[in-house]
């Protein structure tokens, strides 16, 4: 590539939507557009661009849709180049065979074949930097340390593969097989980038192995307004992603209900087992509206037209320990107040940030946040916008990366 050797490569090895390929992957989406994990993964590249400079962060893709044909109509991925920066280097596509169980093992081989060519005299310092403890990662990972020995391996881990919905599908020997590399092959990295410190006992290492990134708060949710849907409610409580029951839909629904402001409506976005019952809702409750999965830029318009954001899932079950939900991070940079429950997994430097629903359910803290008086509603909200855009932002948290990064590789050097 004829540059310096005296600097630091950073390859990301994920499976992120390039902006040129997005609207096509979504209109062949049937079910399960994994929007969070794709926008989690940007905001780490925006990081790293802005650490290190985008000319010395590559992609190597391999996207996370579902399988051909029940979830995705597209058979075959094939191998594409794109530039996720005016800056940077080509970006590699690396294609795969989209059919259920084969396709894991088929994006896995693409990446390697990436990996393998990469020019090794292109620097003095490489970093490979996988998302998700996925089949196709982990062992695009292990080949890379195989490669480049001097390398640092580094594993982002949104997600214990124990409570991932794709671990618990399937009992066939392949996906057995699958399973049990991971398991064992995640546990082979560096150093890990997981979601919350009570991850780290699950890696098999201690926190001095960790960079913990509970997530990444994006300026452009609070300066961009984004585009607003039609006909909606002068005034809502708004809801956006997956329609899980377990995510807490069936409390919200029934806290709504009952709610003793019966001038504010109700707005949700997203898809899931619980849709069905939400739009029966608004057919029966004109202040109700489910507008289905939309693009991120309509999702903003509606965050900021808000009275209310709302997360209901409760801190119920071991991965609660595991969990900080993406949306948690972009209802706060948004500036408008937020109703969520205090779940173990999040960071004590968020009390305080959020109407806690612990005390007394969903409904009383949906009624307390209704009537608090609207300054001091807006001296909370603003509070928690400003926290997390100064302390949580793509360049902080991946510069804390990389500080483990290079820890890493002195170690390796000795």
């Amino acid at each position: 590539m004829g540059q310096s050797k005296n600097r630091e490569v950073l390859f990301f090895v994920g499976g992120l939507f390039p902006h040129e390929r997005e609207n096509e992957i979504r209109k062949l989406t049937k079910s399960g557009l994994q929007s969070a994990a794709n926008n989690l993964q940007w905001k780490f590249i925006k990081g790293y661009d802005s650490c290190l400079g985008a000319e010395n962060v590559h992609i190597f893709n391999s996207e996370y849709i579902g399988s051909f044909p029940k979830r995705y109509s597209g058979l075959y991925i094939h191998r594409y180049t794109f530039q996720h920066s005016k800056t940077s280097n080509e970006d590699v596509g690396a294609g795969f065979i989209n059919l259920p169980v084969l396709k894991e093992f088929s994006r896995a081989a693409r990446l390697c074949s990436e990996i393998d060519k990469i020019d090794c005299d292109i620097c003095a310092q490489l970093y490979f930097v996988g998302y998700a403890a996925t089949y196709p990662i982990v062992t695009a990972l292990h080949h890379a340390k195989r490669k480049f020995p001097d390398s640092v391996v580094a594993l982002i881990v949104p997600d214990l593969p124990q409570y991932m919905e794709l671990s618990r599908r399937g009992a066939g020997f392949l996906h057995k097989l699958k399973n049990h590399i991971v398991s064992k092959r995640m546990k082979g990295m560096d150093c890990y980038v997981p979601l919350t410190a009570a991850m780290a006992p699950y890696l098999g290492v201690d926190l001095t192995k960790c960079s913990v990134v509970e997530g990444i708060a994006d300026d452009s949710v609070a300066t961009d307004l984004g585009t607003t849907a039609q006909d909606l409610p002068e005034r809502y409580i708004l809801y956006t992603g997956t329609l899980q029951y377990r995510y807490g839909l069936g409390e919200l629904i029934s806290a709504f209900k009952e709610l003793d402001d019966t001038g504010i409506g109700l707005v949700v976005c997203g898809d899931g087992e619980a849709a069905n019952e939400i739009a029966a809702l608004q057919s029966e409750n004109p202040m109700v509206r489910y507008l289905g999965v939309l693009p991120p830029q309509e999702i903003k318009g509606l965050r900021n037209g808000a009275t209310l954001l709302v997360n209901p899932r409760k801190n119920e079950g071991d991965y609660t320990k595991f969990s900080f939900p993406s949306k948690m991070m972009e209802y706060l940079a948004s500036g408008v107040p937020t109703v969520a429950y205090w779940l173990d997994g999040m960071p004590n430097d968020y009390k305080g940030l959020f109407i806690d629903a612990t005390d007394g359910g969903l409904k009383a803290a949906l009624n307390r946040a209704l009537a608090m008086d609207s300054e001091k509603l807006y001296q909370l909200s603003s509070r928690a916008k400003t926290y997390v855009l100064d302390h949580k932002n793509s360049k902080n948290q991946c510069a804390r990366t990389l500080e483990l990064f290079r820890k890493e590789s002195m170690y390796i050097e000795r």
